[in-house]
């Protein structure tokens, strides 16, 4: 074999090797997207509920932590 036949045999094994790469990459992301599978209606608004839940008792406890802060006479 001569040296230029040797360079292309590892240029084109080079390039195998990346496509195989690419190939194998492609499939764990298609394998990792099957598996999450589509989110379901009925969590999605359960989880939207009850970050609203969470937001509405957020604000009260802001609201009463401030008024406990404006008010001298709070009893402390």
């Amino acid at each position: 074999m001569t040296r230029a036949a040797v360079a292309q045999l590892l240029r084109t094994s080079t390039s195998i090797r990346v496509l195989v790469l690419v190939l194998l990459v492609l499939s764990a992301i298609g394998w990792i997207f099957i598996e999450a599978g589509g989110v379901v209606t009925r969590e999605h608004l359960r989880y939207a509920r009850d970050l609203r839940e969470i937001r509405q008792i957020d604000a009260e406890l802001n609201t009463a932590v401030i008024a406990r802060h404006l008010d001298p006479d709070a009893g402390w």
